[in-house]
């Protein structure tokens, strides 16, 4: 295997993800090599603010919380984000390309944080050359739980039944309904797929391990939902933000009453059907820790103290509730999928204007339009939410 992948990075030649050249920069063929070589690469403690990010926002991993995280940041610093003409998608499920989004006067760009399928081609030559690419993944189980209800999979596999019997139909047979559905964006490897892995590698391991190679190399922070709070410190300490930049309520997270439990067969029936996705995770679990071995695991300890201190101090001056769930009771209208209870935000009534506490609760969609309006003032009034927008056709094969 391994004589294969330096053929083909002698050849130049990366299989993986969509674009002729996954990297820029010729630097990047010698971080690979190195990589093959055994060498190993510690990522550097940063001595300065960080302002050119690149987070790719993969589905239901918890990454809606991480980019208010960094909304907040860019807004309050007049940063320049990378946004779409209309909603909150950067062409996904397509590959992102510069016709989906709306491009500023002088080219320039600070922030790339909404749901786009990664093409690292155009988006590397969008961003700084500085720019810190990163993103967060979830356990691939609790990910297909998740997708497979709020995205109504059950349904459109025509099995009129409960989301739990549903799922269990699914894994029982997969490839019954998935080679018939006419999208199968998360139907499966839904965290590859967001990475730009073409469907037709999902089962061909050496693209897969030559993959999380250089995703390796090029993403040096790969967050961990399962700890969010070792993860939302890390993020800190690779930015090098301060405290109040880091705090944050959990955000588009469902009702306990809507989550399926799964059984251990059901389990290991996604992991198969996911194979692809579990290595990933395997993987950027293993390197996480290893992350935090570096970090110092007392001095992590003491952090997640005071991170959880300082999220329970904005929580005494926000909220009301954070698991409101009835339709028009929260402060920002959410989108509820039909038979799933997605957690809102009802703030006090002194904190109703107080804008930490408002931008700390809102929605995805209600925050992009903000920083729209604030960004492209003459776009607002020319692109209206409920107007249609063509979008050139790039759609990847299912």
């Amino acid at each position: 295997m391994l004589n294969q992948q330096h053929d083909m990075l002698n050849g130049w030649k990366i299989p993986d993800f969509h674009g002729s050249n996954f990297f820029k920069h010729d630097s990047d063929k010698l971080w690979l090599q190195d990589m093959f070589a055994g060498k190993k690469n510690f990522s550097k403690q940063c001595t300065t603010e960080v302002q050119n990010i690149t987070f790719l926002k993969i589905h239901k991993t918890g990454s809606s919380t991480i980019q208010n995280i960094l909304m907040r940041f860019g807004s309050r610093n007049n940063l320049k984000f990378v946004l779409p003409p209309r909603g909150h998608h950067l062409g996904y499920p397509n590959y992102f390309q510069k016709a989906y989004m709306v491009e500023s006067s002088d080219g320039l760009y600070n922030i790339f944080c909404h749901h786009a399928r990664f093409n690292n081609e155009v988006i590397t030559n969008l961003m700084p050359g500085n720019t810190i690419y990163m993103t967060i993944l979830r356990d691939p189980a609790s990910v297909f739980e998740s997708a497979f209800t709020y995205f109504l999979m059950g349904k459109k596999c025509n099995y009129n039944l409960p989301d739990r019997q549903a799922l269990e139909m699914f894994l029982n047979n997969p490839m019954a309904c998935y080679s018939q559905l006419k999208h199968a964006t998360h139907a499966r490897n839904p965290l590859f797929y967001d990475f730009g892995l073409e469907t037709k590698n999902f089962e061909d391991s050496n693209t897969v391990d030559l993959s999380i190679e250089i995703i390796d190399r090029k993403f040096p922070l790969v967050m961990i939902a399962e700890y969010f709070e070792e993860s939302v410190i890390l993020l800190k300490d690779l930015l090098c933000w301060t405290w109040e930049d880091m705090t944050y309520f959990k955000l588009n997270s469902r009702n306990e009453e809507s989550i399926n439990q799964i059984t251990d067969d059901m389990r290991k029936k996604i992991y198969d059907w996911n194979k692809a996705d579990k290595r990933l995770y395997d993987y950027f679990n293993w390197t996480f820790w290893r992350k935090i071995d570096e970090y110092g695991h007392e001095r992590m300890h003491d952090d997640v103290l005071r991170l959880r201190e300082l999220n329970e101090k904005w929580k005494s001056v926000c909220l009301q509730s954070d698991q409101v769930t009835k339709k028009g009771q929260g402060n920002f209208k959410i989108f509820q999928p039909p038979g799933v209870k997605i957690n809102n935000f009802l703030l006090k009534p002194e904190a109703e204007r107080n804008s930490v506490c408002q931008n700390m609760v809102m929605p995805e969609p209600q925050f992009t339009e903000k920083l729209r309006i604030k960004q492209f003032p003459n776009l607002a009034h020319k692109i209206r939410p409920n107007k249609q927008h063509i979008y050139p056709q790039n759609k990847p094969k299912f």
